[in-house]
């Protein structure tokens, strides 16, 4: 996948993950998260914000399976989904999310 095509599925996943949060999913949507009802209206901002910096942490690291990960937030514990090459990239995609400010747990079900 091309690095335009890469920042083009980005751009659309915020504006899709901003627009469910003002329709009232409180999940980050990065591929095939899962959605929730909002307990409030910062609950929605926050963890969209919160999903957001974890998506930007990922891709800080320049995992090289970050593309095919999913990153949904719910009450400030993400969960992680999608698939990696092995393991370690498994852990080190957890150990990052874990490290953002603000996150609460990470569920890791990257496979």
């Amino acid at each position: 996948m091309s690095a335009a095509t890469l920042e083009k599925r980005r751009f659309v996943t915020i504006v899709l993950a901003i627009a469910l949060g003002v329709g009232g999913c409180t999940a980050m949507l990065l591929g095939d998260g899962t959605r929730s009802a909002p307990t409030s209206k910062t609950t929605t901002t926050s963890d969209i914000a919160l999903g957001r910096d974890v998506w930007q942490a990922l891709a800080d690291a320049r995992l090289p399976e970050r593309e095919s990960l999913s990153v949904s937030v719910r009450n400030g514990v993400v969960t992680l989904s999608g698939r990696a090459s092995s393991e370690a990239v498994r852990d080190q995609a957890g150990r990052i999310a874990g490290s953002v400010a603000g996150v609460r747990q990470v569920v890791n079900n990257i496979r």
